[in-house]
């Protein structure tokens, strides 16, 4: 019977790698990649659900109700308030314009007559 031949030796950068020492370095590295991907994993899911998700409640319209049914179950739609927008001018309030016009006497007509 004859001994198979050895075996090349490895690559340089692969000797690093083998080993007791290598297999620490292996380990450390597949504990920080598997971090990595828990961080990158738990900001995807955090910033996903920051996205304006609306949940819409469906309600029938008057012409879809069976005859009979009431849509006293449904609730009211409330409006949502815009969001304050750069580009999206807003009325100054009374504040910013100096309050309100000083008041009227009983001899002073009213304005616009």
């Amino acid at each position: 019977m004859t001994t198979p031949p050895p075996l090349p030796p490895p690559a340089s950068w692969l000797a690093a790698w083998t080993g007791d020492a290598g297999t620490a370095r292996l380990g450390i590295a597949g504990l920080l990649l598997a971090g990595l991907l828990g961080v990158v994993l738990l900001a995807w899911f955090f910033l996903r659900r920051r996205r304006h998700r609306r949940k819409r409640i469906r309600r029938p319209h008057h012409w879809q109700l069976e005859p009979g049914e009431s849509r006293a179950g449904y609730r009211r739609r409330h409006r949502r308030r815009r969001s304050n927008h750069p580009r999206r001018p807003v009325n100054p309030t009374l504040a910013e314009t100096g309050g309100l016009p000083p008041r009227r006497t009983d001899d002073q007509p009213p304005a616009g007559t």
